[in-house]
């Protein structure tokens, strides 16, 4: 997979420099900063978003400056791929062989149900300031904001989790496609 990636810089900084080629007429809000699955409980009656404070790694200035929301969905897809894959690594039972065989159904998995969220997403949320009305420029946003982060987690994963690369690099090669 870190093949594909070898000489895609420029691709790569052509999606993240898109961000900056139009101006768009959209409300920055105060944003979750970190929304993930993890974050989310059902209750059965109702859903709870906790630990709505941001990353608290980040300094409480930045974390209260304004951002599109269109981050925080960037961070439930990137959370929806990592539980993707999450079964692989926490399952002993599964042979290596089998892994290699099941990989491309995951990604198919991850690819629909992240479609799934931001569909819904846009469906709920269509006349809302934050949100661009046409379908490039979402489209251009998400693109962004998961590449951005995708390659954050990539850093992350090379020194802290090497075998976890996986995770960010199907995410990235399945960006720049």
């Amino acid at each position: 997979d870190i093949g594909q990636l070898i000489g895609k810089k420029d691709d790569i900084l052509e999606i993240l420099k898109r961000i900056y080629n139009k101006k768009l007429d959209i409300e920055k809000i105060r944003i979750h900063g970190s929304f993930e699955l993890q974050k989310v409980l059902l209750t059965g009656k109702d859903l709870v978003i906790q630990d709505f404070g941001g990353n608290a790694s980040r300094s409480y200035s930045e974390r209260r400056l304004k951002r599109s929301p269109m981050r925080d969905l960037a961070s439930m897809v990137t959370s929806i791929y990592d539980v993707t894959y999450e079964g692989f690594f926490m399952n002993d039972q599964i042979p290596v062989d089998d892994t290699n065989v099941l990989m491309p159904f995951a990604e198919q998995w991850a690819f629909f149900m992240s479609s799934i969220f931001l569909n819904s997403y846009y469906e709920n949320l269509h006349d809302i300031p934050f949100i661009p009305k046409s379908k490039e420029d979402k489209e251009m946003f998400v693109q962004t904001y998961l590449l951005e982060r995708a390659l954050q987690q990539l850093n992350y994963e090379l020194v802290n989790r090497r075998e976890r690369v996986i995770v960010p690099l199907k995410l990235i090669i399945s960006l720049i496609k």
